[in-house]
C-alpha cells in the first residue's frame, strides 16, 4: 500500500459535504461537482482519521498516513437474486 501525505490525501477526496468523488493528487478542482479542494490542513479537520491513521513523518516533515482497506461489500445475495432474460 502506498503511504499518503496530508496533502495527497487532501485532494484524493472531495470535501464538499454533498460529494463522495475521489480524486487524483494534483486536481485544483472536483472533477464531479467542481468544488475548490481542500488543503492538507483542512482535511485532517474534518475526520480523516475515518479513513486512515498517521504513522509518524517522513524526511520532508510532513505525516505519513495509511488509508484503511475499504470494506468488503457480500453482494452474493443481489447476484442470486437478479433475473436474466435471454431475449
Amino acid at each position: 500500500m502506498t503511504m499518503h501525505t496530508a496533502s495527497d490525501i487532501a485532494h484524493w477526496l472531495c470535501m464538499s459535504p454533498t460529494c463522495t468523488k475521489m480524486n487524483s493528487v494534483g486536481d485544483k478542482s472536483c472533477k464531479r461537482c467542481d468544488a475548490e479542494l481542500a488543503e492538507g490542513a483542512k482535511a485532517l479537520s474534518v475526520g480523516i482519521d475515518e479513513i486512515g491513521e498517521c504513522e509518524g513523518i517522513n524526511s520532508d516533515g510532513n505525516p505519513v498516513w495509511k488509508l484503511r482497506e475499504p470494506e468488503a461489500m457480500d453482494f452474493s445475495e443481489a447476484r442470486a437474486s437478479t433475473t436474466y432474460v435471454r431475449g
